[in-house]
C-alpha cells in the first residue's frame, strides 16, 4: 500500500484498519493480478501446444514432399 495517510489499527502498524475503501481496492488488485496470471498460463499452454503441433508437421513433412513430387 502506498500512502502518506495508512489507517493502521494500532501503534504498533501490524495491519491495516478494516475500511470498505481500502477492501474494494485490494479485491480489486488481486483479481488484475489473477487477470495477469491468467494471461500468462494460456500463453505458455499456446506456446506449448504450437511448439507440438510444429513437432508433427515436421516429423510428417518428408512424406508430404515425397507425395508432392509423385
Amino acid at each position: 500500500m502506498a500512502s502518506v495517510w495508512v489507517p493502521f489499527t494500532s501503534e504498533s502498524k501490524e495491519a491495516v484498519a478494516n475500511y470498505d475503501e481500502i477492501a474494494k481496492e485490494i479485491n480489486l488488485a488481486l483479481m488484475a493480478c489473477g487477470r495477469k496470471l491468467k494471461t500468462y498460463i494460456n500463453k505458455r499452454k499456446y506456446i506449448a501446444r504450437e511448439s507440438q503441433r510444429r513437432h508433427i508437421f515436421e516429423k510428417y513433412i518428408g512424406e508430404v514432399v515425397q507425395a508432392c513430387e509423385r
